[in-house]
Formats: structure tokens, sequence, C-alpha cells
């Protein structure tokens, strides 16, 4: 795990490089996107992707917050709202068909097995609340022992849906997590020092992913 100390505008060109060299290279590439400060980055990111390159990515939240298609607390909707624009890119809501919980957690399933069938090259973008969650994947979630690729779980806040803890360290090749601001700076020290469990801090799961970068200020 490498530590860069940066602003979100060189992360966000760093994410960038990285994609255009793996789909200059790639026949496809699976990009796992993330809510929140993570919304701002991307779409800097996704705006320095050629129209051309772009034909050979696949977009899918790594999480999400259930409710009616594009409602307020919804990360693609969040996305949309701040002008990420996916050009020729699948960009998959699984929100789209307003399905049940279960139905919907079920299609972020079965989108994530049917990528890593086909051996997509996989690559995500990444916060880190102040909790030390990551992709959705909170503290003592069901989210970090499930054997499914997604799990859904009622989080004080909002019903959440996101990829199992073992899905994304065992399937991402390539991940940066991006962690700024004051708030991040303890649970910062915890990833750095490795001193905590991954129940407590579940940020400490990308330790296990070989090529992980992780941008603060």
């Amino acid at each position: 795990m490498r530590f860069i100390q940066g602003t979100p505008q060189v992360a966000a060109n760093d994410i960038a490089e990285r994609l255009n060299k793996l789909l200059a290279h790639k026949r496809s590439v699976l990009w796992l996107v993330s809510g929140g400060s993570n919304i701002a980055i991307q779409t800097m990111a996704m705006n320095m992707i050629p129209d051309g390159l772009s034909k050979n990515l696949t977009i899918i939240p790594v999480d999400e917050r259930f409710g009616p298609y594009s409602h307020a607390a919804s990360n693609s909707a969040a996305m949309r709202a701040a002008g990420f624009d996916p050009k020729h890119a699948e960009w998959i809501d699984i929100l789209e068909n307003n399905q049940t919980l279960e139905q919907t957690t079920q299609l972020l399933n079965s989108y994530l097995a049917r990528e890593v069938a086909i051996g997509d090259y996989i690559f995500a973008t990444l916060g880190m609340g102040e909790d030390g969650h990551t992709a959705g994947i909170l503290p003592q979630s069901p989210a970090l022992t499930t054997a499914d690729f997604a799990v859904s779980f009622k989080a004080p806040d909002y019903s959440r849906i996101t990829i199992g803890a073992d899905a994304l360290t065992s399937h991402v090749q390539e991940a940066v997590l991006c962690a700024f601001g004051d708030n991040k700076r303890a649970v910062l020290q915890h990833l750095k020092s490795q001193d905590e469990s991954r129940q407590i801090v579940p940020a400490m799961i990308l330790h296990q992913i070989n090529d992980c970068t992780v941008y603060h200020d």
C-alpha cells in the first residue's frame, strides 16, 4: 500500500492515467466507483478518458443506498447531478428498474459475478469514512463476512447494498483510495500502522489488494 500526499486533482489525474493505460491494452475494464467525496474526483478522471477508449469501460457502483431510482441519497444519482459523463462506457445503475431490496442486491451480485467470470480487469476508486468504512462496508457489518459478491443490510442511515469485503480484495487488481479531510487523519494513522482489525476499521481490508494507492492531504 502506497501513501501519497496530494490533492483531489492529483488523485484524479492518476486515476485517469491508470485507466487510460488499461483501456489501451485490455479488451475491457470494470471500474468500480464510489459515492461521497469520490464523485468529484471520478468525474474529473472520466473527463480525461478519450471517447474512443471509453467504449471498453464498464462502470458499476461498489455500493449503493437503496431506494427508488434517482432518489436524493443515491450515489449514482449524485454522480449524474455532478455531471459525470460515461461517454461510450456501459454505466450500470442498479436502482434503475425499481426492484425490491432483495432483487437489487441479487442484481449487483450477478453483475459482479459476470465481470469476474469473463476475466475483465477490475479497477476500484474508493473513499473512506471517519469511522474507517470503505466501499459501503461498515464496521461490524455483514459485508465483512459474506461469501457472496454483494450483500444488503440495514445501516443506521440507509438500507445499503455493497460488494462483500472478500469479493473486493479477491478480484480487484488495482485500487485508489481517496481520504481527504481532517476527519480522516485518525483512521489514516490506523491504516498506516495496521494496528486495528477489519471489524473495527474495514479499510484495513485494502492491505490485501496488491496494488493499492492512498491519496490524502
